[in-house]
């Protein structure tokens, strides 16, 4: 350790001032001085540059993963059309299997195929569109002409009937047959099968047996007529030894109603009373009306069964 006594700092300072004064410390301070402000400007820039850089990689990498996104958003647009594309047509078959499933549905319980039949056939079954109106296409091989009778519904449980007519009294003997119900939202009296019918199958029949002479049909009121809540019902009939009701179906319903009054029958003509609804029901409604002859006597109110019943052709009017 040096016994030299420590300097204060106002002599230190003294020494640094005299000590500048000197060329050879005066060149160094300044070569000192040059340096650190030469190298000084070169890490300026150096640092410049390189946040330069790392802002232009930031916004590249920025660029590329907006663009990864957007492709992302055409793929995911690319895979939602392929996937409609590939759904609709399962869409398409669920709902073709949903309809076949409800057709298959409505079928003719009353006969079955290569049964014999007789001039007239009343024809029941099971229906899936009790909201419809149904009607009976009867077929004749043979010759393909149609024959379109009106069917009734009750919606309570699903079931239609009618009746079919298998050639005329002289004709059609021996020849054969197709039955079909179908639905539809049309209405009235039809010629044709409507373009929005939903058909059942077809159940073929052969007509062998000789039948009597047997007409049973309402000539009045007429088809598609406007009538009051009360109308006198007249027809024609074969069936003088028979009893005679009329009976009112509302469409709307479908349950067939017997009349208070049994219908009198002279000389081959009947007549009868109906009434379409109340006072204040069935304004605007239709409804379907017809005779049914039995041997039978039928309370009034729903004709619960029609076993043992000839029926009339059936008229549908609308309540004014």
């Amino acid at each position: 350790m040096s016994d030299e006594p420590l300097s204060t700092p106002a002599e230190t300072k003294a020494k640094v001032r005299a000590a500048w004064f000197f060329p050879e410390t005066r060149a160094k301070g300044c070569a000192a001085w040059f340096f650190w402000r030469k190298h000084w400007t070169k890490w300026w820039q150096w640092g410049l540059w390189r946040g330069i850089l790392h802002e232009k990689q930031r916004a590249s990498e920025g660029e590329r993963q907006v663009t990864l996104g957007e492709y992302q958003v055409l793929l995911g647009v690319i895979a939602v059309i392929l996937g409609g594309i590939a759904v609709f047509p399962l869409l398409r078959d669920i709902r073709a299997s949903l309809r076949d499933e409800r057709q298959a549905r409505l079928r003719i319980t009353s006969i079955e195929n290569g049964e014999v039949v007789g001039l007239g056939q009343k024809i029941q079954g099971n229906t899936p569109f009790p909201e419809m109106n149904h009607y009976i296409l009867v077929t004749t091989v043979s010759t393909k002409q149609t024959r379109i009778e009106r069917a009734y519904v009750n919606r309570s449980d699903g079931t239609f009937s009618g009746n079919a007519q298998f050639g005329e009294v002289e004709t059609g003997l021996d020849d054969e047959y197709e039955v079909r119900v179908f639905a539809t939202t049309s209405d009235g009296k039809l010629q044709s099968v409507p373009r929005d019918a939903t058909s059942s199958d077809p159940v073929k029949v052969r007509r062998a047996l000789p039948d009597p002479v047997v007409f049973l049909g309402v000539t009045f009121p007429a088809e598609g007529s406007v009538v009051g809540l009360e109308e006198v019902v007249r027809g024609r009939t074969s069936l003088l030894t028979f009893n005679h009701y009329v009976v009112v179906t509302p469409l709307r319903i479908g349950t067939a109603y017997v009349q208070d009054e049994r219908a009198s029958v002279s000389n081959g003509m009947f007549s009868g009373r109906a009434r379409f609804g109340g006072v204040e029901v069935g304004r605007g409604e239709k409804f379907s009306v017809r005779v049914v002859a039995t041997r039978a006597t039928l309370p009034a109110g729903p004709l619960i069964s029609e076993e043992g019943t000839i029926s009339s052709n059936a008229v549908t009017v609308t309540r004014k």
